[in-house]
């Protein structure tokens, strides 16, 4: 197979994307099934409305109902957006079938990027690279790329096929994609997609507010709020909040307009439930942040890098 390599334009502004994995899914506690989802709906229009064209899912989210509910509300514009969905490690010989599944329940007859979700350590998983780009010579999907992989778990793949996005969490409190995904993904002309731009959440909220989550709450597990290093994160949260006071922004709009402002990223992704928090958020596009308060925030959140020098995503999660 002949490997053609990506031509990146890094001079072009990175964009805000949906991420839909709330929708329909357990891990966030929804409630009344009609109430969130008619909440789901009014958040895609919300961030259709604010000028979003890309929305990213998967077809584990909520069991399929992510795809089903995204795919219904944007069938009719098609054309004018881009669509990301994603699969687990999967046998190479069920590929087609899944995507196939994937693109009913997304009501169109292509995917624009597809993923590989978490790598499997130990597992061949070229074959899965060479299926995926079978698909895209069929036009099943548009790009292949993969979502958590480290830059030494995404080499070998390039043997077998082009990997155009390279999908990762990142934000103001979680920068170690720094240290590794993103050198190797500029070298090798891979564009780049973040998510958790807001920490699922606590980059958008007060330290009272964190504090205040119910035990049971998916979001005390991440590594930044375990009690050994919460303290150290408390005190970078405060100035951020600071920060975005002094400039009349609401700490998302100031995470997010960071985020945006790396001149790598293509697509800056941040999840919402209801049409409030697309409003608000969406508002982070407009933002340019003034170079001396850039330099303050990269200042303010690079020791940080420093509390996990060995893991990989804020889970904690082991593939």
């Amino acid at each position: 197979m002949r490997i053609l390599t990506n031509i990146v334009n890094e001079t072009m502004k990175a964009e805000l994307g949906l991420g839909c994995w709330a929708f329909g899914d357990t891990y966030w506690s929804v409630e009344e099934s009609n109430q969130w989802r008619r909440d789901a709906i009014r958040a895609i229009h919300a961030a259709l409305h604010a000028g979003i064209r890309h929305f990213d899912t998967a077809q584990g989210y909520g069991g399929g109902i992510s795809e089903q509910i995204t795919g219904q509300q944007l069938h009719k514009i098609r054309a004018s957006v881009s669509i990301a969905s994603k699969t687990f490690n999967r046998p190479a010989d069920t590929v087609v079938k899944g995507i196939q599944k994937s693109l009913r329940r997304l009501c169109t007859d292509y995917i624009d990027i597809f993923y590989i979700h978490w790598p499997k350590p130990g597992r061949d998983m070229r074959p899965l690279i060479e299926a995926l780009e079978n698909t895209r010579e069929r036009g099943l999907i548009r790009a292949v790329g993969v979502s958590n992989f480290s830059a030494e778990q995404i080499a070998p793949l390039l043997s077998a096929g082009r990997i155009d996005y390279c999908q990762f969490g990142y934000s103001l409190l979680w920068r170690q994609p720094e240290l590794n995904q993103v050198p190797f993904c500029r070298r090798h002309g891979i564009r780049m997609v973040t998510y958790s731009s807001l920490a699922q959440g606590v980059l958008a909220h007060s330290p009272e507010w964190i504090e205040s989550l119910p035990e049971n709450d998916p979001r005390r597990t991440l590594l930044f709020l375990q009690p050994q290093v919460y303290q150290q994160i408390k005190s970078v949260l405060l100035e951020l909040q600071h920060i975005a006071g002094r400039l009349n922004l609401t700490p998302a709009q100031l995470s997010l307009a960071w985020n945006l402002s790396r001149e790598w990223n293509r697509y800056t992704l941040f999840g919402a439930r209801t049409r409030r928090q697309v409003e608000e958020c969406s508002r982070a596009a407009e933002i340019m942040l003034p170079e001396d308060t850039q330099a303050q925030m990269d200042a303010l959140t690079a020791p940080l890098l420093q509390l996990w020098p060995a893991a990989e995503n804020i889970f904690g999660h082991v593939p």
